[in-house]
């Protein structure tokens, strides 16, 4: 018993946030389908973990993408920063305000980074897809107003209302830092393993130990 509550533990270390230091490193970049100020936008983890690469709408095996949480803050496209995996959005500084991360934007994140999200074009249109799926996302999380007429939040809405989605499953925010003075830089989405899968590699890990001993 006492030998999985350690694994229980690293899951709680990985799903929450250690703001004394980063939980991986990191480059921010915009792309070809970045929409004005907004995602999407390519993470390059680089240190550390800072969630997982290589889905349906990555760019490349080593990367992913991405979309803020926050219209007042910014980055510098092509620096790298500190980030730490969290729940909720932190405006202003470790001492700022917190914005939990909604279930309506859990949603649309998760099933546009596995490619399963209804009405987004992954073709041709995806710059503009990009741009109504950062304002949705903004919208949500009480950060732009005039997303009543938005597609992808009526989506979200009815699958969370409808019951479909409930909760942030695995997604998370990140929480984005200047590693020169701990600045707090513009919060991003992420997605990191599940509970239950992370678990199961812990005991996994521990079998094999069991079996070389």
């Amino acid at each position: 018993m006492y030998k999985v509550s350690i694994c229980v533990a690293a899951v709680a270390v990985l799903a929450g946030s250690a703001l004394a230091g980063f939980d991986g490193n990191g480059t921010i970049s915009q792309n070809a389908f970045s929409s004005g100020n907004g995602g999407e936008f390519t993470i390059t983890p680089s240190a550390g973990f800072v969630g997982v690469t290589n889905l349906f709408a990555d760019l490349s095996s080593t990367s992913m993408q991405t979309f803020c949480l926050e219209t007042n803050e910014q980055f510098s496209p092509g620096n790298s920063y500190g980030m730490n995996i969290n729940t909720v959005a932190i405006m202003g500084g470790s001492g700022g305000p917190s914005y939990p991360l909604q279930p309506e934007t859990a949603y649309l994140y998760w099933h546009f980074r596995h490619g399963t999200l209804t009405g987004y074009d992954y073709g041709a249109g995806r710059q503009a897809s990009a741009g109504a799926l950062q304002r949705a996302i903004w919208y949500i999380q009480g950060n732009q107003s005039g997303g009543a007429n938005n597609a992808f939040v009526a989506l979200a809405t009815s699958a969370v209302s409808g019951g479909s989605w409930t909760g942030i499953g695995d997604v998370r925010v990140l929480n984005v830092y200047r590693a020169s003075n701990n600045a707090l830089g513009q919060d991003q989405l992420t997605i990191i393993p599940t509970p239950s899968a992370a678990v199961l590699m812990g005991l996994g890990g521990l079998a094999a130990m069991r079996r070389r001993r």
